[in-house]
C-alpha cells in the first residue's frame, strides 16, 4: 500500500497541553429502589500551539515547506469546565421514575499572538505583521441551567415503554479585548425522547426509539446573525438483540438501522472555513441540512477457554441534503487581489479566485463509510487480561466538494489490564485497576484528520497538495493505575 504524504508543516503543530480534572461523587441508596446521585466536577485544559505555516517572510521571501519551525501565529487557550449534577431514581411498581438538575459553567479564554514577521503576498504593498502583534484576545462564558425527567412503564411482562425530556437555559457571554467589545444571548431550548424494548423471549428483544438533540450558535456566529437557531437533529432507530451459542461461546447480537436528520446545520453563508474575501455580507446562518443512515452490528463473546472475543461494525451513508453556495478559493485567498474568472487567474500568489459549488448530494467530509472493530481477550490468570484489536476505517473525503480523499487505515492495539479487589487498609477491601497500552504497534503512517478547502499553496489549482493534514503520532504508549476503596 502507498504511503500517504505526510507534510513537514501541517496547519497545527508544537502543542503542549496541561490537562487536570477534578471529580466528586455521593451516592445514597435511601429504599430499597431509590437512589440520590449527586456529582462535582472541574475539568482545566490550558493548550498552546502553532498555527498556519509561514508563506512569505516580512520582506515577502517565499518560505519553503522544509521549514517547519517557520509559523504565523502562537495560540494560547485556556478552558475551565465546571459542573454539578443532582439525580434522583425511584420505583414504584411496573413505575420508574428519574429526575435531575444539571449546572455547568464553561470558560473559555484565548489569544493569539504573532510568532515571527510575515505577510500573506509578496506584493511589495503587502501588509507586513510583527512578531508580538496581538491578532486576537477574547473570553467566553457559557452558563447551562437544565431540568430532566424520565419515566419508564413496564406495559406488560415483556413490553416496557420510556419516555424522557429535558430544558435547558444556556446563557452566553463574551468579550473581544482588542475592540472592548462586549455579547451576551439567552437561549431556552428543548429535547426528548420515546422508546420501546418487547421481549420477545428469554434471549432476544425488539427495540426502537425516536429522540431529539441540539446545538446552540455561538456567540461568534450570533454577532452577524441574532436571529441564528438552534441546529437541531432528529434520530429514528429500530434493533434487535439476542443471545446465542456460537462455537461453545455464549454470544450476545446487537444489530440496528439508524436514520439522522440534523437539520438547520449552522455555516457560514458562502461555505465552511471561506475566507471573508470572498465579498459581499458575509454571515453565519442555518443554511445546511444533513441525513445520515446505517446500520451498526456488534458481537459480544462471554469468556470461554481463557478466550473472550468482540466485534463492531457500523456502514454509514452520511449526505448533505442542503448545502447550495460553498466558495473555494484559488490562489492567494489571504492577500490576493480578486478577480472575477477562473481565466483571468495568470497569478496565484497575488490573485485569488472563488469558484462556486453547489454540495447538495455530497459526502460529509471525515465520515467514513466503514468501520469495523474486532478484539481478542485472553485471561491468562485471575484479575489479568491481553486484549489485542484492530480498527479499520475506509477512506472519506476531506473536502466538502467531495474531490480528494484521507486513505482508508488499519491499526494494531495491545492492553494488558489488570482488575481485582486487595487489601490496602486493613481489613478492608478496595479496587485496584491498572493497565498498559501500546497504540498503532506497527508504528503505521497515517492521517489523522485531513482537511481541503483552499488552495494552499498558490499554484491556481486545487488538489492533494493543498491539504491540511494532521498526522499520525506513530506508537504510542500509555499506563494507568486506580485504587478505589
Amino acid at each position: 500500500m502507498k504511503v500517504p504524504h505526510q507534510p513537514l508543516n501541517p496547519y497545527t503543530r508544537n502543542f503542549e497541553i496541561d490537562l487536570q480534572r477534578l471529580n466528586l461523587t455521593y451516592s445514597n441508596n435511601f429504599s430499597d429502589t431509590g437512589n440520590l446521585l449527586a456529582v462535582a466536577y472541574q475539568f482545566d485544559d490550558e493548550t498552546e500551539f502553532w498555527v498556519a505555516p509561514i508563506r512569505f517572510s516580512g520582506t515577502g521571501v517565499p518560505v519553503g515547506d522544509n521549514e517547519v519551525d517557520r509559523y504565523q501565529h502562537i495560540n494560547d487557550y485556556k478552558q475551565q469546565q465546571r459542573g454539578l449534577k443532582l439525580e434522583v431514581r425511584e420505583s414504584f411498581g411496573r413505575w420508574g421514575v428519574m429526575g435531575g438538575l444539571e449546572m455547568r459553567r464553561n470558560t473559555f479564554d484565548e489569544i493569539s499572538v504573532v510568532k515571527e514577521d510575515y505577510k500573506n503576498s509578496p506584493a511589495p504593498a503587502a501588509p507586513v505583521f510583527l512578531a508580538g502583534d496581538v491578532m486576537s484576545d477574547s473570553f467566553r462564558k457559557e452558563r447551562t441551567r437544565a431540568a430532566y425527567i424520565e419515566a419508564s412503564l413496564g406495559v406488560s411482562d415483556a413490553t416496557t415503554l420510556t419516555t424522557n425530556y429535558r430544558l435547558d437555559r444556556i446563557d452566553l457571554e463574551d468579550e473581544d479585548r482588542m475592540t472592548a467589545s462586549q455579547g451576551s444571548k439567552s437561549l431556552r431550548v428543548h429535547s426528548w425522547r420515546v422508546g420501546l424494548d418487547h421481549r420477545l423471549s428469554d434471549r432476544t428483544a425488539l427495540y426502537g426509539g425516536v429522540s431529539t438533540g441540539f446545538r446552540t450558535p455561538t456567540l461568534t456566529e450570533l454577532a452577524g446573525n441574532p436571529d441564528l437557531e438552534p441546529e437541531h437533529t432528529l434520530t429514528y432507530e429500530i434493533g434487535m438483540r439476542s443471545s446465542v451459542d456460537l462455537l461453545g461461546w455464549r454470544t450476545h447480537l446487537n444489530g440496528s438501522l439508524f436514520h439522522i436528520e440534523r437539520k438547520d446545520f449552522i455555516l457560514s453563508n458562502v461555505g465552511q472555513y471561506v475566507s471573508n474575501r470572498v465579498g459581499g455580507d458575509i454571515f453565519h446562518d442555518n443554511v445546511g441540512h444533513t441525513v445520515s443512515r446505517g446500520l451498526e452490528l456488534a458481537l459480544q463473546t462471554e469468556v470461554q477457554h481463557q478466550l473472550g472475543f468482540d466485534v463492531a461494525y457500523t456502514y454509514l451513508h452520511n449526505r448533505f441534503s442542503r448545502y447550495d453556495d460553498y466558495h473555494l478559493a484559488l490562489g492567494n485567498a489571504q492577500g490576493g487581489t480578486k478577480v472575477n474568472s477562473l481565466a483571468d487567474l495568470t497569478n496565484p500568489l497575488t490573485q485569488v479566485y472563488f469558484q462556486h459549488y453547489n454540495n447538495k448530494g455530497k459526502t460529509v467530509p471525515r465520515s467514513p463509510e466503514h468501520t469495523v472493530n474486532f478484539r481478542t481477550h485472553w485471561h491468562p490468570a485471575d484479575g489479568w487480561r491481553l486484549t489485542a484489536e484492530l480498527d479499520h476505517r475506509s477512506s472519506s473525503y476531506a473536502d466538502e466538494i467531495n474531490q480528494e480523499k484521507n486513505p482508508a487505515r488499519t491499526l494494531l492495539n495491545l492492553m494488558l489490564s489488570f482488575d481485582r479487589d486487595v487489601r490496602v487498609f486493613g481489613n478492608e477491601r478496595s479496587r485496584l485497576r491498572a493497565f498498559v497500552k501500546v497504540d498503532n504497534v506497527t508504528d503505521k503512517r497515517y492521517w489523522l484528520i485531513a482537511r481541503g478547502h483552499h488552495d494552499a499553496n498558490r499554484d491556481g489549482v486545487y488538489n492533494a497538495e493543498d491539504l491540511s493534514i494532521v498526522p499520525s503520532p506513530g506508537r504510542t504508549w500509555s499506563a494507568g493505575l486506580s485504587l478505589k476503596f
